[in-house]
């Protein structure tokens, strides 16, 4: 089946059962700590990070496009992502995933695939998600029309809310243990072969080291966004857009900006040798 023909296609439904353990190693994964007891005590709640449900929705929308695609073998690359919340966000259930391709776009040297997940938590809807994935040596098909990025760039001022986060340096190793795709002992495929765990196989990808999940840092601009969310005393995050700019080594320092307009946060995340990791993000608000 050729990449044009899966567009409009849907995949799943793929189903986890969930509950606070898994809520807290998430948020450990992405940098919480003993300051965020909402998120890592179950006498809390505990609170659910919303980009939780974007990690699985990514997790699965990797799982369509190198299995259903028959992209097998081809380096994938995550480009943006953006979460929009429907409903309440529940610290255990059944969640389940349904994935549609919305486009395929020629890129010459890969392929531009867009994924849209529909989230639901016993029965209810929570959130859907959009993923969008580079797939490296997949392009060459003949083309459907120009992709276009989002843009949020943050204006011409000093940011309103700046939040630094220290990574561990073994951050990748705690972020992988929160997916909820379960680990297979001895499996080969892309896990073997992991650039954000493997020295080795970061630099057959041309990394120095091991870098940091695009997803990963994800979150901890999203734990940024919620700090500064409940510091202005909104009622919750309605929307949460970002694209993927520089990758993060294990153990760097992440500096959260953020520009306050209206009821949106424009926002970007630097890493400690100024490169953007993170770049025109959003994070619209109900007040």
């Amino acid at each position: 089946m050729s990449l044009q023909q899966v567009v409009g296609q849907t995949f799943g439904p793929y189903v986890y059962t969930y509950g606070p353990r898994e809520v807290m190693l998430y948020a450990l994964g992405v940098g919480a700590d003993n300051r965020d007891l909402d998120y890592l005590y179950e006498a809390r709640g505990p609170r659910v990070l919303p980009t939780f449900f974007g990690a699985a929705a990514f997790a699965d929308s990797c799982d369509v496009v190198l299995e259903a695609l028959n992209l097998a073998g081809k380096p994938l690359i995550h480009t943006d992502q953006e979460l929009i919340l429907t409903g309440d966000l529940p610290p255990a259930g059944c969640l389940v995933n349904l994935l549609t391709v919305t486009r395929v776009h020629d890129a010459g040297t890969g392929a531009v695939i867009d994924v849209e997940c529909l989230t639901e938590v016993d029965a209810q809807p929570v959130c859907r998600t959009k993923v969008g994935l580079f797939a490296l040596g997949a392009g060459g098909f003949g083309g459907n029309g120009a992709h276009d990025a989002e843009r949020h760039p943050p204006p011409a001022r000093p940011p309103d809310r700046v939040i630094a986060m220290s990574t561990r340096p073994d951050q990748s190793l705690l972020y992988r243990l929160s997916f909820l795709h379960p680990i297979e002992p001895g499996k080969r495929g892309q896990q073997a072969c992991d650039p954000h765990v493997d020295p080795e196989s970061a630099r057959a990808a041309g990394f120095d080291a091991p870098v940091l999940h695009g997803i990963c840092t994800l979150g901890f601009l999203c734990r940024a966004a919620m700090a500064e969310l409940d510091r202005i005393g909104a009622k919750g995050m309605s929307r949460f857009v970002g694209r993927f700019t520089a990758p993060a080594h294990p153990g760097a320092s992440l500096t959260a900006e953020m520009w306050h307009h209206e009821q949106r946060i424009v926002a970007r995340l630097r890493s400690d040798d100024g490169a953007e990791v993170i770049s025109d993000a959003a994070v619209d608000f109900d007040r």
